[in-house]
């Protein structure tokens, strides 16, 4: 798991295997933050015996690129108190690959 206490400023890319991921407040030109799951795991594998995951916002990310990730749709979360972003991607779930967005949001 991965957890930020204080501000960062500068393009951030945060990555963890089936861990969590809690930052205060990033600000950026490209923020990536990605929760993915072991290679020899894909969605559908048994979802409901693993523990959620998530990404936890506690202030804001602030980027002109923000892209957020996790595997499982049924299982993982996504929570942020403020997201300001020129363009945003947001990725849940994910092909038998774990390459190509199973459904995805882009604003």
């Amino acid at each position: 798991s991965i957890y930020v206490d204080s501000k960062i400023e500068g393009d951030v890319q945060l990555k963890t295997i089936q861990g969590n991921i809690s930052v205060q407040k990033l600000r950026g030109h490209n923020i990536d933050l990605e929760i993915a799951l072991p290679g020899d795991k894909r969605k559908g594998d048994d979802e409901g015996s693993t523990k959620p995951s998530f990404i936890f916002v506690k202030d804001v990310l602030e980027s002109q690129s923000l892209r957020l990730s996790v595997p499982r749709p049924s299982v993982d979360r996504i929570r942020a108190k403020r997201i300001h972003a020129k363009t945003m991607e947001v990725i849940v779930g994910a092909d038998e690959n774990n390459e190509t967005p199973a459904s995805g949001l882009e604003l």
